[in-house]
């Protein structure tokens, strides 16, 4: 229970309230002549995006060019759902490598926010060879288009910097930004975070006499960005977010925060957030008091929060702050409290898991370990006493990973591990539902945590574990995991037994004939997947069925049978996005190539140019499986069929044809 989970409630590292462009000036920014306003609706530029991809996918780049400079004339105001189908068209460009048009693309849509927008930048950068006067023309290239969307092109001119090599020169110039218009703290995050990417620790004591924002609940915002690398200053931004009186925009803005979580309680925005505003201050207040080596203030503010919260529970002294900050002084009141809570606290497991925290700050390990015991011992009896008690469940695993890692901090992984397997071994004699999915969380927790590709730790002829999997009716992620890596720590002698024995568990079970041969397709053992996954091809269940196909088509792949892949193909293809359906029908191609049948090899590949001409990453491999001649005769005639398109040229070069 660390006091960090107070601010949980702010959300103020999410809580970002939307405002202008330039937050100290309410003047809209006018868009360059260049770049006409934004007036179009979603159904203008839709069928535009949908040719435009049409065409990039036939090498007709003149044609998306000039589609490109139509987007640039029609272009909405767009939602965030438009949003992201314009940046999903940038992303595809970028992807397609159609570096000149991604370019020209981002000058007509600079709303737009591809997420492979560094990739294109790191390409510009590339190409300069660190020419001056082309990297000069780049980071103008970027700045010019901060009036559409300024976090966005912030963001990519720090990529950059880094490519570029100017980041000091570059952070130098955010900062001019930051005190040119200091009234403007979204400016200010982003100089924040720029410089919190940095190995380098920067000085920005200077923007505590730059910055400073009107109104209580951003100076807050300005701390909570900084208390990270910086509590010195982010104790003077919280000093003034206490002194500043709170106003009725305060409180909107952080209602305004507040709504936009859905798993928020509808009413929760009605509450007045002044009295929590000030607990939220005061929590990390404590918190950057004690990184700045001031425990004899962070220890007050806990005690003021501890009086003003009142009830049974300490919750300010149950935190692994606490300990730390007891550690530091020599009077402990806050253990006081502590022990003082116990009598009326010591059914509680919370209160044991709090405790445990704080001596965990106070690096008393003894007490942490005797904390951690109680609680254990408390999850257990609520799970033997409450069948029904849907925490009970939460709280088992959760306190058995919690002192685990205990044990591994202060013994050694294989002490955490012995203990788990403990607990597992102890639940193996109940064989309730509940039993089953705690032992589940408990070997979940191994495979996660502890088992890598050297430990070995879930054995193939663990006993423990067969009968885990064979209790489990459905076989899903946690369970694929166990199998699969009791598979890769298998002997070569051991493996086929293994494939045996998890074959008589899964058949007749759609569930398990997936999750099997997935794990084969995986290991290997692609032949021996597919009647598994033949069979549970069949089953009723939609999602089960589609992934039992695509699984299959994998295998088919696998052992070269080119035959049935393309037979399962419109079964298997459901579930490929447009982008990824190329890529897929052509290793059909190559697997007839690879068969020796160069006459269906190309046919298939004729099929996939059908759905993107311009997909020809895998041309090598059709090479190498002796499909040259074929391609070159096939590139050169689609050449005269198709004189506008780049791909015909492009993959001749490629073919040295």
């Amino acid at each position: 229970m660390k006091i960090t989970v107070l601010r949980i409630l702010i959300l103020s590292s999410l809580i970002w309230i939307a405002q202008p462009a330039v937050a100290s000036d309410s003047k809209k920014v006018k868009p360059s002549p260049s770049l006409p306003a934004m007036t179009a609706k979603r159904s203008d530029y839709l069928p535009l995006l949908k040719r435009l991809k049409d065409e990039v996918r036939q090498g007709n780049d003149a044609a998306a060019k000039s589609i490109i400079k139509q987007l640039g004339a029609v272009r909405g105001a767009a939602n965030a759902e438009e949003k992201s189908e314009l940046s999903q068209a940038a992303d595809f460009l970028i992807g397609k490598e159609k570096w000149d048009l991604a370019k020209l693309y981002l000058e007509q849509l600079p709303m737009a926010e591809p997420g492979w927008g560094y990739v294109l930048v790191k390409h510009m950068c590339s190409e300069c060879k660190k020419d001056a006067i082309a990297l000069d023309a780049i980071d103008n290239w970027i700045t010019t288009r901060y009036p559409f969307n300024e976090e966005y092109w912030w963001r990519l001119r720090m990529t950059f910097a880094e490519e570029a090599g100017r980041r000091k020169q570059i952070l130098a110039d955010f900062a001019k930004q930051v005190k040119d218009k200091p009234d403007d703290v979204r400016r200010l995050k982003w100089f924040i975070l720029a410089t919190d990417d940095s190995a380098e620790k920067s000085d920005i004591h200077w923007i505590c006499e730059a910055v400073l924002p009107k109104l209580a609940y951003r100076n807050y915002q300005v701390a909570e960005w900084l208390h990270t690398r910086h509590p010195a200053e982010a104790i003077f931004y919280l000093k003034r977010a206490q002194t500043i009186p709170f106003t009725p925009q305060d409180e909107k803005e952080i209602k305004n925060g507040l709504l936009r979580y859905s798993a928020l309680p509808a009413n929760l925005s009605a509450v007045p957030q002044v009295k929590h505003f000030s607990v939220w201050v005061r929590s990390m207040l404590a918190e950057c008091y004690q990184k700045v080596g001031q425990s004899k203030e962070a220890q007050s503010i806990l005690l003021q929060l501890s009086k003003v919260s009142g009830g049974q529970v300490p919750t300010y002294a149950l935190s692994q702050l606490a300990g730390q900050i007891q550690a530091a002084t020599p009077t402990r009141p806050l253990e006081q409290q502590i022990k003082a809570a116990e009598v009326k606290n010591e059914d509680s497991i919370d209160y044991w898991q709090g405790r445990a925290d704080y001596y965990r700050g106070r690096k008393e390990t003894e007490q942490e370990r005797l904390a951690w015991l109680r609680a254990l011992k408390l999850a257990k009896s609520k799970l033997a006493n409450s069948r029904q008690d849907q925490s009970a469940q939460f709280y088992l695993p959760m306190i058995v990973s919690s002192y685990a890692q205990f044990l591994r901090r202060h013994e050694s992984d294989q002490a955490a591990i012995k203990f788990i397997w403990s607990e597992f071994d102890e639940a193996s004699n109940l064989t309730s539902t509940s039993s089953i999915e705690y032992r589940t969380k408990l070997v979940r927790d191994l495979e996660q945590t502890y088992e890598t590709d050297q430990t070995g730790y879930l054995s193939p002829v663990d006993e423990r574990l067969w009968q885990l999997l064979k209790q489990l009716k459905i076989w899903s992620y946690t369970e694929e995991r166990i199998l699969w890596r009791m598979a890769r720590n298998a002997k070569p002698e051991q493996r086929q037994q293994l494939w045996k024995r998890a074959e008589g568990l899964a058949l007749g079970n759609a569930s398990r004939e997936l999750t099997l041969g997935w794990i084969m397709n995986h290991c290997q053992e692609a032949k021996r997947s597919i009647p598994l996954l033949q069979a549970a091809c069949n089953c009723d269940d939609k999602d089960l069925k589609q992934r039992s196909q695509f699984t299959l088509f994998e295998s088919y792949l696998d052992v070269f049978d080119w035959r049935c892949a393309e037979e399962i193909w419109p079964a298997a293809s459901v579930r490929l996005t447009s982008e990824e359906k190329p890529d897929w029908l052509s290793r059909i191609a190559i697997a007839a190539a690879r068969s020796g049948d160069k006459d269906n090899s190309l046919r298939l590949w004729r099929l996939k140019d059908a759905i993107d001409l311009s997909a020809i990453g895998n041309l090598d491999e059709m090479v190498k499986y002796g499909m040259k001649d074929k391609l070159v005769n096939y590139y050169r005639e689609l050449k005269k069929s198709k004189p506008k398109s780049t791909v015909p040229d492009e993959a001749l070069r490629k073919l040295g044809g």
